[in-house]
Formats: C-alpha cells, structure tokens, sequence
C-alpha cells in the first residue's frame, strides 16, 4: 500500500498482549502506543477467540486454572479497551477490532456469535488443532497430533483440509500463519514436495486468491526448527 509513493506501514495481524493472552506481553495499551510510534497508518487487533467450552483451553490456560467463561468475560475486557483506543487514535492511526479465531467442533457458530455480538471488524482465520488436537503449542503437543494423525503426510492433509474448510465456513478477511503445520518439522521443504500435499496447498491458495484473502506469514518455525537441529 502507497501514498504519495510512500510505502505506509499497517499490520492486519497486530499480535496478542500478555494483558489478554498468557503467551504473549505488554498490555494492549503499549502494543498500540508502539504501532503508533512507529507511524502505522492502520493497525488491527486481533487477540484470540475465547473458547466455546474448556475443552478449548490452550495448555498454558488449563495449567493456570483459567475457564472458558473467565477468558469469555476477559475477550468482553478486551473489546471494550479496543474500541477506546480505536476512538483515541482516530485522528492518527486508524485501529479496527477483529479476533484470530480457532477451528474445531462446534466453533464455526461461535465464532459467528461473537462477531456479530461484538460488531468486530475483520477476522483472523487460523488452525491450531488438528483431530480435536492442539499441536502448535508445544513439540509435546505437535508430537500427540503426529501420533493421531497417522503421521507426519497425513497430519499435513488434515491441516490443510481442515484449513480448507475453515476459510469456506468462517470466510476470514485474513488467513493466520498458513504454513503453521511445519512448525516442528525438520524436513518441511521435503514434506512440501510431496503431491497429495503439494495439490492441498495450492488448492487452498487458490481459494484464498479467489476470495481476495490476506496472507499472514508465519517465521515462528525458523527458530523451534533451528532449535531442534
């Protein structure tokens, strides 16, 4: 995007603050301050969706007790400060409230309770689990969905699949970390050159061209695959 052949800066994936997510720091407050320092002409927020029941708790919510109505009640906490600051910074960054959203039983009409309930902007459309299973939030975890997937191809058809569907049913205006499966896998680039999921791929990213989608890039995988090596 350019304005008098000025590249503008914007995030459409702002990130999450440790104020509303429990891997993530700073309040929100001074994630915008940052945005707004750095001369970002838009910026949107995208913490996560809350889960429908505790069945959706993530790992690290589970081990601090936290329940599927508390986060729900904090997601209200975080709409409320959103729309403040988008008031705050009308006249120099323009901010638009939206969610990342998660993709497993019983979602889809959740998630589309809460945009209408909240009136958000956009939404983030992302894939954390596959088969019921969490896999991103840990090698422990991505090694459980390994396991019940059958392997490592079949976890990436269920992936990619499972991406497939969640951009027809929820249509996002922003795809989360497409690649996010390699995430713990050494021998991705060989694993992409296979056909059944090579075919998956680009299917989707037809899908996502034909529905004019945003692409968010994830490079969390360089470092957990370094680490590993």
């Amino acid at each position: 995007m350019k304005s008098n052949n000025r590249l503008l800066r914007v995030s459409a994936h702002g990130g999450h603050s440790g104020e509303f997510c429990l891997h993530a720091k700073d309040t929100l407050v001074q994630i915008v301050e940052t945005y707004a320092d750095q001369g970002f002409a838009w910026l949107g927020l995208t913490e996560h969706m809350p889960p429908v029941t505790d069945v959706g708790l993530y790992p690290d919510e589970k081990a601090a007790g936290i329940t599927a109505q508390q986060l729900q009640q904090q997601f209200d906490h975080y709409v409320t400060t959103a729309r403040q600051l988008q008031k705050k910074y009308a006249k120099t960054m323009a901010i638009f409230v939206a969610m990342e959203t998660e993709f497993y039983a019983g979602s889809v009409p959740w998630i589309q309770r809460l945009k209408q309930l909240y009136q958000l902007d956009y939404l983030v459309g992302s894939v954390h689990h596959v088969m019921e299973q969490c896999f991103d939030f840990s090698r422990d975890d991505y090694t459980k969905a390994v396991e019940l997937a059958g392997g490592y191809d079949a976890l990436y058809y269920a992936y990619f699949d499972a991406q497939f569907a969640m951009i027809n049913h929820i249509n996002p205006a922003v795809v989360g970390h497409f690649d996010l499966i390699r995430l713990h896998d050494a021998d991705y680039v060989q694993r992409f050159k296979q056909p059944e999921i090579w075919q998956r791929i680009e299917r989707n990213l037809q899908l996502i061209a034909q529905k004019g989608l945003l692409l968010d890039f994830n490079v969390r995988f360089l470092v957990t695959v370094h680490q590993a090596q």
